[in-house]
Order: C-alpha cells, then sequence, then structure tokens
C-alpha cells in the first residue's frame, strides 16, 4: 500500500482512512508516517452527538494525539501550544521513566532519562528556540542542538546547527505536560525505550501519549521531581446530574447512576458494547435513529439504577419505550427494592431501532428513592421511561374501524456508506385518534425487499426500517399488507395512504 504513495511526485501524500483503533494500536499508521505520508482517519458518525465521547474515548486510550487546528481548541492537544520565549532554560522529566533527561558528552551526548533531580549544572538544561510552524529547536548546556534522523536513532544533542532533523513538534497536553514529536522521526513521539539494544535511550518511535509526555520545569533551578498530573475528575457514586431526577418526568434510560459495576449497574460484559455516550462504563449504549441514545445487548439478570424524587405520591403510569427484533423479553421496575410492576413484556417490534412504548402503572410514596430497572431475560432494547401523573388500567379499546392515516417515508445512515428506507406509519380510528398497540405488517421492494412488523406506541406511529443497502441509488417503497388491534377492524378501504416511496439519489 505505502509504494504507490511513495511513487508520487508531489510529496507528502495523505492518505484517508475510517477510524479503526487497532490502526493505531498495530502501528499501521506509524509505518505510514515512518515514508512521510500523512494520514487522517475518519469515524462513521450518524450525526448523534452521543456518538462523539466513545470517539474522545478511543483515542485517549490508544493516547493518539496532534495540534488542532483551531487555536481555541484544547483536546487532544492546546490548538494554541505556550512555546516559551526564545532562549528559556528547561528541564525535562520523563513521565514514564519518572527521571530528568540529559545529554552527557560522556554518553556519547545521547538523550537518557537518568536523573532522580533536575540540576542545571549535570548536562540536563535545554534552551527552547522557536522553529516555527509549532516546532522548537532544544539547545543543550553544552551548546549543541538536540536531533534525530529516523526513528531508530536516538536523540543525540550534538548538533551545531539547527536544521529539519533538530525540529521537534511542541504538542501540549490538556494536563499541562507536553509531547515532543520528531520532524525526522516518521513523524512519531519521543519516549524512553524499555528494552532491547536502545533500552534507556531515548527514541523518536512512540505514538502513545500516555507514555510519550514530558513535564517541564524552570531551567535556572534545582528541582525535585514534579507532581503527577491530576487525574480525570472521577463523579462521585449518585445520581447522574448531581441531583435526583424528577417523576413525574422522563428518564433516558442511558442516564444511570454514576458508581459503577455492582453500584451503579450490572452488565454481563465489562464493556460498553455500542461505544457511545458512556464508553467508560460496562452498560452497552448505542446511538439511537430517534435521536439520543439507547441502550442495548440487554441481558438476563442486568440492572441500573437510578436516584429519583417523586414529587407526589399517588399512581404514576409509566410508558417504557423499547424495541425488539428477536421475540421481545421481559423486565420489572423496582422501587427501594420493591417489585413495583411485576413482569411487563417487551415486544417484537419488528427491529432493533423500531420502537413503541408499553404501559404499566406504579404507586409510589414521595420523596428521594432509588429506581431500579431489572431485565429478567433480554431481548429488547430501552429508551427511557416516561412518568405521568395518574394510573389505573387504560380505558378498553373503543372498537370501530382503524386505518392507515399516512405513512412518512425517510432514509438513515449506517457504517461502510450503507443505508435504510424508513417508513412511519400511523393508525387511527374512525375518530382520528392514534391507536396504540397496533401491529403493523408491510413489504419493502425496490431498493431493499423485505417484509417487516411493528407496534404502534401511544402517538399510533409505529417504524418500519428496511434493510441496510450498500451504496443505494434508487428507490425504496413501503406498501402496507396489514394491521390487528386487539377490539378494533382493520379496514383498508379508509386508508389514507397505502403505499409510499422515496429517491436516493
Amino acid at each position: 500500500t505505502i509504494e504507490p504513495f511513495k511513487s508520487s511526485t508531489s510529496y507528502p501524500a495523505l492518505l484517508c482512512t475510517e477510524f479503526w483503533p487497532g490502526d493505531t494500536e498495530n502501528g499501521y499508521n506509524s509505518a505510514f508516517e515512518s515514508h512521510f505520508v500523512g494520514w487522517i482517519q475518519f469515524q462513521w458518525l450518524s450525526a448523534n452527538d452521543v456518538e462523539l465521547p466513545g470517539f474522545q474515548y478511543k483515542i485517549e486510550q490508544a493516547g493518539t494525539v496532534w495540534t488542532p487546528d483551531v487555536a481555541t481548541c484544547q483536546w487532544p492537544a492546546s490548538g494554541s501550544p505556550a512555546i516559551p520565549p526564545d532562549g528559556t532554560a528547561i528541564g525535562l522529566f520523563d513521565r514514564g521513566e519518572q527521571m530528568f533527561v540529559s545529554a552527557d558528552p560522556a554518553d556519547g551526548y545521547d538523550w537518557r532519562a537518568q536523573l532522580a533531580t533536575y540540576t542545571g549544572t549535570q548536562s540536563d538544561l535545554f534552551e527552547v528556540y522557536d522553529a516555527g510552524g509549532g516546532g522548537v529547536h532544544l539547545l543543550a548546556s553544552h551548546g549543541q542542538y538536540s536531533g534525530t534522523t529516523g526513528e531508530t536513532d536516538s536523540v543525540t544533542a550534538d548538533r551545531l546547527t539547527p536544521g529539519a532533523g533538530e525540529t521537534f513538534e511542541w504538542i501540549e497536553l490538556p494536563n499541562g505536560d507536553i509531547a515532543l514529536r520528531a520532524h525526522d522521526g516518521g513523524g512519531h513521539l519521543l519516549a524512553t525505550a524499555g528494552k532491547g539494544r536502545y533500552s534507556g535511550l531515548t527514541l523518536p518511535n512512540a505514538d502513545d501519549s500516555q507514555i510519550a509526555s514530558y513535564a517541564v520545569v524552570d531551567g535556572t533551578q534545582p528541582s525535585g521531581p514534579p507532581s503527577p498530573p491530576p487525574p480525570p475528575p472521577t463523579p462521585d457514586p449518585g445520581p447522574f446530574y448531581g441531583t435526583p431526577q424528577l417523576i413525574p418526568g422522563l428518564i433516558d434510560a442511558a442516564d444511570f447512576d454514576h458508581g459503577g459495576e455492582g453500584v451503579a449497574y450490572h452488565d454481563t460484559d465489562a464493556e460498553n458494547l455500542g461505544g457511545a455516550y458512556r464508553p467508560a462504563e460496562g452498560v452497552d449504549i448505542e446511538a439511537s435513529l430517534e435521536g439520543g441514545a439507547d441502550v442495548g445487548w440487554i441481558e438476563s439478570n442486568e440492572w441500573m439504577e437510578y436516584t429519583v424524587e417523586v414529587t407526589a405520591a399517588g399512581e404514576f403510569t409509566v410508558d417504557v419505550r423499547v424495541a425488539s427484533g428477536a421475540g421481545g423479553g421481559d423486565f420489572h421496575l423496582e422501587f427501594g427494592g420493591i417489585d413495583e410492576t411485576g413482569t411487563v413484556t417487551a415486544p417484537d417490534t419488528g427491529g432493533w431501532q423500531s420502537w413503541a412504548d408499553v404501559s404499566t402503572v406504579v404507586s409510589l410514596d414521595p420523596g428521594v428513592q432509588v429506581l431500579r430497572f431489572v431485565s429478567d431475560s433480554g431481548g429488547f432494547n430501552l429508551m427511557h421511561f416516561d412518568f405521568s401523573q395518574g394510573g389505573g388500567p387504560p380505558p378498553p379499546p373503543s372498537g370501530g374501524d382503524i386505518y392507515v392515516e399516512s405513512i412518512v417515508m425517510s432514509t438513515s445512515q449506517a457504517q461502510g456508506n450503507r443505508t435504510r428506507g424508513v417508513a412511519v406509519v400511523k393508525i387511527v380510528d374512525e375518530t382520528g385518534s392514534p391507536v396504540a398497540g397496533a401491529t403493523v405488517s408491510g413489504d419493502w421492494t425496490g431498493l431493499a425487499v423485505s417484509s417487516t412488523s411493528a407496534v404502534t406506541g401511544t402517538d399510533g406511529r409505529a417504524t418500519h426500517n428496511s434493510k441496510l443497502v450498500r451504496n443505494a441509488n434508487g428507490t425504496f417503497v413501503f406498501t402496507v399488507t396489514g394491521v390487528s388491534a386487539s377490539g378494533f377492524t382493520y379496514n383498508p378501504s379508509l386508508n389514507l395512504e397505502t403505499s409510499d416511496s422515496i429517491t436516493v439519489p
């Protein structure tokens, strides 16, 4: 792959890829950079902000870092790094080795992280000079510049004049430390080799800023090791927003309490399989086609807790938004450790992003308490809990005819340049009121051929998703083939619309 880029008559070449953490973890980016091929990675984001924390988390876990083009940016580094004025004396404390760097002529001028304290007199003083473009030259105390010629060439302070090989990008990390990227080191960061023939030497062969970082100390004063950078803040166990969520009101499933596994939730695996919204948690969260986030990959006996405040005692109707493409499943809701709902069934809605509401009633005391959602069987996705004042069983269906009032068509995108058709069908009764709990069947033709089924929510709408089509160019067509609801009769002659389509250019 590299060879065609090397054959270009116009350097530098630029490679654009879809983001995958393994590109960084397995050194693929490094391979290109070592041949002076730049790279840009793209992660597929479906215009849903809840996916952005997952992208940030992957970058931070890999330690990938760059200086942003926007001057006001602070992540993954400062867009306006504060390069010291020319001639400023500094010492460099290697965070990975917990030692100060020196370039002793007795060691062949090689950079080594080997001093427990900074003295300014043991070849550990460097003067900084702005090289332009975010780069610096580092002049050692014996009057020669530091430089390197490649990722297997240790950094040495034996250069009489500064040039490209003596230029290092000064990257200011969010915690106040810096990373140094070698211009002639294949674009890599400087770090101390821990083993092998280069053990103890500083080499431009690192790509993880978590180990390739330095604290900068005042070069005019002796110094002990600087304090470690503060760890990222961790919320204390308790409500997601810091205060209890209110009932009545809507509680998003992904807004479970802080506290982690065994405290705020129980998940059968430690990884957020969806990678969205709260990527460091073990609960599996993904971006929803309805916007926001939903909890997916729900297994039996998993649970999540939410600190809530019930504003007044009474009965509440709870509309729980669920989706399932595999037969549905069961759950229950506990308050203060007491099962207040009994078994509630999440139906098969015809797809993992075909959403419908299931309703139940709870009787609650006032005050702050803990709501626990418990999955009894898994097999469904969860969006939110919508509590409204008042309860009791819903009124029986009025009977009579029902029909299709409208079909609204759209498309949605998925990873890999794939597109699906989306048909939202609204079912109403003879009075024009929306009908909840109706099963709507339909056929997809055109770009995607399949049959789907979905259940209407309280708004009378059922969402149908077609199969994904790669590089779609044509028309998605959806046709309602059947509607059924307990207590009603489907009368297709009343349909205001039976089929609709949308064309992808």
